[in-house]
């Protein structure tokens, strides 16, 4: 019994691997309008995008933990006012849903470039806001 499960198991694998091997190798380039989109080129800018978005959060992150509310009582160097806490939450949210599309783009969309070039363009736009918010902050506050 063992044996022929074991049997059973080699010949499956024997034959992914030779389906693997007699596959046609995809192109990571599509046609479009007559120029070439690189795919991985855009798989490294979405990812990139995501990866920047990380960075930049680590830093709001600190903003909302360290720097208080202005108000009348608050007596600290530092603070950050309703709206100014406002504009970089949702900045925030922008950036984080902006590259969330730009990368479940590049992973679900293949077949339509425009619509992966559009996500990406705006994960960009949306990561460099955020980072415009951040930015403001960064060297107020401590590590």
């Amino acid at each position: 019994m063992k044996s022929t499960v074991t049997a059973i198991l080699a010949a499956i694998l024997l034959a992914f691997g030779l389906a693997a091997c007699s596959s046609t190798p995809t192109s990571t380039s599509a046609e479009i309008l007559s120029t070439k989109f690189d795919m991985t080129t855009a798989s490294k800018a979405a990812y990139t995008a995501r990866s920047s978005y990380f960075i930049y959060l680590t830093v709001a992150d600190r903003v909302k933990k360290n720097v208080p509310i202005c108000s009348a009582a608050t007596s600290a160097n530092i603070c950050i006012t309703t709206e100014q806490m406002a504009v970089l939450k949702n900045t925030e949210l922008s950036a984080d849903q902006a590259t969330l599309a730009g990368v479940t783009a590049v992973r679900s969309l293949g077949d339509n470039p425009t619509a992966i070039a559009s996500a990406i363009a705006l994960s960009n736009a949306a990561v460099a806001s955020f980072k415009a918010q951040t930015d403001i902050w960064k060297d107020k506050i401590k590590s």
